[in-house]
């Protein structure tokens, strides 16, 4: 998985080519894998509870950061699908505009 600053890049350049049905897919993607992460998470700590306090306690704590995980993935794809609404509307307004200076030539 890429660190903070390669995402960081990589978001960048799809903003640079304009394209936000890849901008929001790329979010879609991300999601996607936060929630194999998490689901794995779980999994992994399900099978430790054998029933003692200690591995108790790790299923609730990772059961605890897997509803933050959901919040995160919620907020990514609301960020990516408004970063794709607000794409779309400046490329209807440059259109518009480009529309209106041909009319009025």
């Amino acid at each position: 998985m890429e660190d903070g600053e390669q995402l960081s890049d990589r978001w960048m350049r799809l903003l640079a080519l304009g394209d936000p049905e890849a901008i929001l897919e790329e979010f879609r993607g991300r999601a996607a894998q936060l929630d194999a992460m998490r689901q794995r998470l779980i999994a992994e700590a399900k099978a430790l509870d054998v029933g003692s306090d200690a591995a108790t306690q790790i299923v609730d704590s990772l059961q605890r950061t897997s509803r933050r995980c959901e919040q995160v993935m919620e907020d990514i794809a609301t960020s990516g699908e408004l970063l794709a609404a607000g794409k779309r509307e400046w490329n209807d307004y440059e259109e518009r505009r480009m529309r209106a200076m041909r009319d009025q030539q």
